[in-house]
């Protein structure tokens, strides 16, 4: 199966006023970069997570996770994020995995 799509490599949370909003990197499977900003209506990462697991899940374009690093900023500064990171991951498969059963 040739892949053409682009997985996940990172993402970026971030509180900005009484929205989440997160900067996604994908990396097409050609090599090619692609860059993304959402927002989301809630300061919950973890829900804005789940939402964002579920928006791309459902995108023709994203196939894969890859080896997805997760960093949330507090004030200015980036950490690592492994509990978030395991979140996203749980919800983007269990999102995917009910759109291939349709």
């Amino acid at each position: 199966m040739m892949h053409t799509g682009y997985e996940i490599d990172q993402v970026f949370v971030k509180a900005k006023g009484v929205q989440t909003e997160i900067f996604c990197v994908f990396v097409a499977m050609t090599g090619g970069l692609k860059r993304e900003t959402f927002l989301y209506p809630t300061r919950d990462a973890k829900e804005a997570l789940r939402l964002l697991a579920w928006q791309l899940s459902g995108r023709g374009d994203v196939e894969r996770l890859g080896k997805v690093r997760v960093r949330l900023e507090q004030q200015t500064h980036l950490q690592d994020a492994p509990q978030l990171r395991k979140h996203f991951i749980h919800h983007f498969r269990r999102y995917q995995a009910q759109d291939n059963d349709d």
